[in-house]
């Protein structure tokens, strides 16, 4: 059943910070009112791009990662910078060859785990993801769905656990999968007007979060708080763009990233999208991850 947000995301940033230790109207490029300037491309080799893993205390990297069918690129929110890390690849022989000569590896959607391991979703199965050489690795076949993220400890279980949203008979449903054993569990199923239309983003400390396609408007998304639980929503408003396919979070600003290619700067407190860039140098745009560390602000 869907639910009028009656909290906003702006008061719960303040609140979890203050707590802690230390989704088509005419297409607008929108760069000028976007308060930001668009991000540069870069196609030349790739960056050192991997959040850290480290035992002690952990500076985590500014980085989204956002990927096509077949190539995954790396979004830093700090400079507005996209860069290519290339076509995914994997030496698991799944892959048909395209008229170009290339491997098309058709991901739906990647997430990033708490430690900076990401995570791939695609060719019915999980993949583990090398960004700096866009490499991947099967982990768990079977697995079918368009929406990935990890949610940490405390949403579904004591542990941080990896869920995938995927339709079935018509019905939109959220599931669990075990990395460890390789299984997969149904959690719950959307009801109302509302499915997921892209993506999920789970960050730590703020809650879980879904661009959403509502009834018969293909003019926008939605963006709604998401309880994993139950696939209950809060929702937050419309972003005034469609096709939100990846969505990404850092410092109190949620990214959108669409099927056109667009990068998109969302509003946390009202869900309203503003289109910073339509030429970021992919095609198109499948999906996106995020850490579920990300800051708050």
């Amino acid at each position: 059943m869907l639910r009028v947000v009656s909290t906003s995301v702006s008061a719960l940033l303040v609140l979890a910070v203050g707590c802690s230790d230390d989704r088509r109207p005419a297409r607008d490029t929108g760069m000028a009112d976007a308060g930001v300037d668009a991000p540069s491309v870069d196609t030349g080799p790739g960056v050192d791009a991997g959040p850290r893993v480290d035992t002690g205390p952990v500076s985590i990297d500014a980085v989204i990662w956002a990927h096509s069918g077949r190539e995954l690129f790396r979004f830093d929110p700090n400079t507005m910078r996209v860069t290519s890390m290339g076509d995914l690849d994997t030496r698991d022989e799944v892959l048909e060859i395209q008229d170009d000569g290339r491997r098309f590896f058709s991901l739906t959607d990647l997430a990033v785990r708490s430690d900076g391991a990401v995570y791939g979703l695609g060719r019915n199965r999980v993949w583990l993801i090398d960004p700096e050489r866009a490499m991947a690795t099967s982990v768990v076949e079977g697995v079918q769905g368009v929406a990935m993220t990890f949610v940490p400890p405390g949403e579904v279980s004591s542990e941080e656990e990896l869920i995938v949203g995927y339709e079935d008979d018509g019905t939109a449903r959220l599931a669990r999968v075990d990395l460890d054993a390789g299984t997969v569990e149904n959690l719950a199923f959307f009801s109302g007007d509302c499915e997921p239309s892209g993506d999920i983003a789970s960050i730590a400390g703020l809650g879980t979060f879904v661009t959403l396609r509502c009834g018969d408007d293909e003019s926008t998304d939605f963006l709604a708080r998401l309880d994993v639980t139950d696939a209950s929503l809060e929702m937050i408003g419309p972003i005034g763009v469609a096709d939100i396919w990846g969505l990404g979070f850092w410092a109190g600003v949620f990214y959108g990233f669409t099927e056109p290619g667009e990068l998109v700067r969302i509003d946390a407190t009202t869900g309203r999208g503003t289109i910073v860039s339509s030429d970021t140098g992919a095609e198109a745009y499948w999906g996106a991850g995020v850490t579920v560390d990300a800051p708050l602000i």
